[in-house]
């Protein structure tokens, strides 16, 4: 039963008997009093509040994370600067940076190999040793090279390396002793957008990367210097870019590694692999 003006009884009436306009319609009406509607707002309005408080706690914890990470950044901006060429001459050897093995690349300036004689004899083994032991000459290891079959010898040190010459050539005269030229590293720069000469990017490596400018303009060794442009060819499968081969020092490898292997050059970075 609905108790209500004529007006307002004669509009509600159909509606709530489903007659007239509202005939094909269904459901039902739902009459809620002011105490009822103020309990339905506030708990609508305490999940919101639920809701605004996550959210501030995760701004907050944001806020937190990045005032950690500024200041870390802040505290390493605000040491004193070191030399990179001095950095990357230090002791410590780095267990994923193999051209940081300073016995590893020293080891290449001490070795020899010892030819075969016109026969193809080798040398003799007994006598080499022999050779060794009476002139006190450390050795660090006797092989055979894979493809010439001679003997290759690896020294302690480049007396060592003299003095075991010396008396190959007066004890031995049928055996020609080679040294063995130190090995570097040789690399590829892959991702030149133009084809640039090789005094082109010479000139961009030592005067764009300072690490490397360090090293030839601080550095008293000569093998540190080594910075060799040997050719630039397009990608085979993109004629469009370019990498360039260069032969580098140890030193220089190993600054290139502590750039995650990227050099700059020119108005971008290049990818860097051996």
């Amino acid at each position: 039963c609905v108790s209500a003006p004529t007006v307002f009884s004669n509009q509600l009436q159909p509606a709530v008997n489903n007659t007239g306009a509202y005939e094909k319609r269904f459901g039902r009406f739902l009459f809620v009093c002011d105490f009822c509607i103020t309990c339905e707002e506030e708990k609508r309005a305490s999940a919101t509040v639920d809701r605004v408080d996550v959210l501030e706690k995760k701004i907050d914890s944001m806020k937190s994370a990045f005032k950690s990470e500024i200041s870390e950044l802040k505290s390493i901006l605000c040491k004193p600067e070191t030399s990179l060429f001095n950095t990357a001459t230090s002791e410590n050897v780095g267990p994923n940076n193999v051209w940081e093995d300073k016995q590893r690349t020293k080891n290449l300036k001490h070795m020899m190999a010892i030819k075969k004689d016109e026969n193809g004899n080798p040398v003799n083994a007994a006598k080499l040793e022999k050779i060794c032991i009476e002139n006190g000459i450390s050795v660090h290891k006797t092989f055979t090279l894979k493809c010439s079959t001679d003997t290759g010898i690896v020294l302690n040190s480049k007396v060592d390396a003299d003095k075991l010459k010396g008396k190959l050539v007066s004890e031995c005269p049928g055996h020609m002793i080679e040294k063995v030229a130190t090995k570097v590293p040789t690399i590829n720069v892959v991702g030149f957008n133009r084809e640039y000469s090789k005094e082109e990017i010479s000139t961009m490596l030592k005067n764009q990367n300072p690490g490397i400018t360090s090293v030839l303009e601080e550095s008293d060794c000569t093998d540190d210097k080594v910075l060799e442009v040997i050719y630039v060819a397009p990608l085979r499968n993109n004629s469009s870019v370019y990498r360039a081969t260069i032969r580098v020092s140890n030193i220089i490898r190993s600054l290139i590694s502590k750039q995650n292997d990227r050099l700059f050059v020119g108005s971008q970075t290049c990818k860097v692999y051996d």
